[in-house]
């Protein structure tokens, strides 16, 4: 059975910054919980995620984003017009360059 969190238990004092508060409030009642079991639901989530997994997330990611700057570069080259934002095209040139932490499988 799972230990419930009491009185007794560690305390530590954290700072939000503003509208924080607001919104672990939010989303505890959202599912059904106390703000205190809402912060510690989202705290021990953070330490089960698995790094290997998020870094092949990412790796997609970017090679798909740098596919299609390939792709808006090769129509910006042709005759077909593509029109870009500057703020879009900084986007995908700094996502293309996006170096990842190695994994434990590569070192």
């Amino acid at each position: 059975m799972a230990r419930i969190p009491s009185r007794g238990s560690d305390q530590f004092m954290v700072r939000f910054p503003d509208g924080m508060r607001d919104r672990i409030r939010d989303e505890a009642d959202k599912n059904g919980r106390s703000m205190n079991a809402e912060i510690i639901a989202r705290l021990e989530a953070s330490f089960e995620q698995n790094p290997a997994i998020d870094g092949a997330l990412v790796a997609t990611l970017a090679s798909t984003l740098n596919h299609l700057l390939e792709y808006t570069n090769h129509l910006q080259n042709g005759r077909e017009a593509v029109h870009l934002s500057p703020e879009v095209q900084k986007s995908l040139n700094r996502l293309a360059n996006l170096r990842l932490p190695s994994t434990p499988d590569e070192e």
